[in-house]
C-alpha cells in the first residue's frame, strides 16, 4: 500500500503524460549513426512537467567515448539565473538500432532514450517511457542542432500515437540564455 501511495505523490508532481496500460514501443531509427548523433543538441520542446527539467536554455552535449558509451552532459538555466548541468552515460542496443538507455547516477538504474527521427544535422525526437503497475508515464523531447530553428509541430506525428498531444508540450525558452562558462553539477 505504501509504494502505491509513494507512485501516486510521484504522478501528482509532475505533469507527465499518464496512460493506463504498459509503455507503447514506437519505431526507432534503425542503423543509428552514433558518431553522427554527437555533439550539441538544443532543446526545442519537451513533454511539460518533466523531472529535473524546469529552466530553459536546455542543452545536451553527447561525446562517444572509446569504449562505445557515451557520455551526455545536460544543461539548462534554472529560475535563479545560473546554469546546472547534470552529467551522466549512455549505450545503445547492439543491434545498431536507436534504442539507447541513459543514466545520471551509477546508483540509478538505466532509462530509455529512443531516438524516432533525426537527420543528424538538424533534428531528433527523443522518447523515453517508465511503466508503474498498471500505467505508465511518458516523457520526450525535441531537439534542434540551431536555436530557434526547429518547429516541433511538424514532428508531433511521432508522439501522438504513443498519448502525446500537442497540450502537453513545453517550448524552450532559448533566447536571453547567460554564457555557458562550464557548468555546476545539479
Amino acid at each position: 500500500m505504501e509504494s502505491i501511495l509513494l507512485l501516486l505523490s510521484i504522478v501528482q508532481l509532475t505533469t507527465a503524460v499518464f496512460n493506463y496500460g504498459a509503455c507503447p514501443e514506437p519505431e526507432v531509427v534503425k542503423n543509428f549513426n552514433a558518431s553522427a548523433y554527437m555533439g550539441l543538441w538544443y532543446e526545442a520542446a519537451r513533454v511539460e512537467g518533466m523531472p529535473f527539467e524546469h529552466g530553459d536554455c536546455d542543452r545536451a552535449h553527447y561525446t562517444l567515448n572509446r569504449n562505445g558509451t557515451i557520455l551526455v552532459v545536460n544543461s539548462e538555466v534554472e529560475d535563479d539565473g545560473k546554469w546546472k548541468t547534470a552529467v551522466g552515460d549512455a549505450y545503445c542496443a547492439s543491434n545498431g538500432s536507436a534504442y539507447c538507455h541513459v543514466r545520471f547516477s551509477s546508483l540509478s538504474p538505466y532509462a530509455d532514450y529512443k531516438v524516432l527521427t533525426t537527420d543528424y544535422s538538424s533534428h531528433a525526437v527523443v522518447f523515453t517511457c517508465t511503466n508503474f503497475y498498471a500505467f505508465h508515464l511518458s516523457f520526450g523531447w525535441f531537439l534542434e542542432r540551431e536555436k530557434g530553428t526547429l518547429n516541433y509541430k511538424d514532428y508531433m506525428q511521432y508522439f501522438e500515437p504513443l498519448g502525446i498531444t500537442e497540450k502537453d508540450i513545453h517550448v524552450t525558452g532559448q533566447t536571453d540564455c547567460p554564457p555557458f562558462n562550464g557548468f555546476e553539477l545539479i
